[in-house]
């Protein structure tokens, strides 16, 4: 059942100056990963298992601090239905099925008419240096429920809501895709990651349940994972 969105009183340049932070935060955690692995050869997956925890968090506690505890918002003014998880799962399975088919279509099309080798995204780099079952389960554990998490509540359920109020649904659709492509930093691949990201606000204006756009990106996720490693088993 479709909920009204509460206004949000948050503003645009609240959500922009936040994700510039986490990046520039993560950039920083990046470099000091790198130290650390080089001096004390910790296991590279599990340095990068903690960076993508800790961006989760900045990405789940930024719109938290800033919408309930700054501005008073309750949780579901961020999309957080009451026992909405399981009425979810039907809706946020077919559309992570539909959003992978599209994209990969998108990218396959992308491919043909403008031909270049790209590099391979970094998270599926970080696929292949997976070697045993353990270091897959915590590739799977980021791929499919961190990043999620974190991504879907930060735009779909704290930056959209500000855009949609300034630009109307349709733009704030739009333009909330285009910063969580541009976010993944491959400019090859911007616009099918831009498509992927439209279906995923889209769902979130219909549903106003962001447990369904957060299943339907990890759905998404798993596939592609599933995918790289029935072609590059362990």
């Amino acid at each position: 059942m479709n909920m009204e969105f509460s206004p949000p009183r948050w503003k645009i340049w609240e959500g922009v100056l936040a994700i510039s932070g986490i990046v520039l935060s993560m950039l920083a955690l990046g470099f000091l990963s790198d130290i650390i692995t080089g001096i004390w050869k910790i296991d590279s997956i599990c340095i990068v298992f903690g960076a993508s925890a800790i961006q989760t968090l900045l990405m789940v506690g930024a719109p938290w601090y800033i919408a309930v505890i700054k501005y008073g918002h309750s949780y579901r003014d961020i999309g957080f239905v009451e026992r909405g998880f399981f009425s979810a799962l039907p809706r946020g399975m077919k559309w992570g099925i539909g959003l992978f088919l599209t994209v990969m279509i998108l990218g396959t099309i992308q491919a043909i008419v403008y031909p270049y080798e790209a590099e391979l995204q970094d998270f599926a780099k970080i696929l292949l240096m997976v070697d045993s079952y353990g270091e897959l389960f915590l590739a799977v554990i980021m791929g499919v429920v961190l990043a999620p998490l974190g991504e879907e509540i930060f735009f779909r359920g704290f930056f959209y809501p500000a855009l949609r109020r300034r630009f109307g649904a349709a733009w704030g659709i739009v333009i909330t895709a285009l910063f969580f492509s541009a976010l993944h930093f491959d400019l090859y691949r911007l616009l099918p990651i831009a498509v992927g990201g439209i279906g995923l606000t889209y769902l979130y204006e219909k549903t106003r349940n962001i447990w369904t756009s957060i299943i339907a990106h990890g759905v998404w996720n798993g596939i592609m994972i599933a995918l790289i490693f029935y072609a590059y088993p362990i």
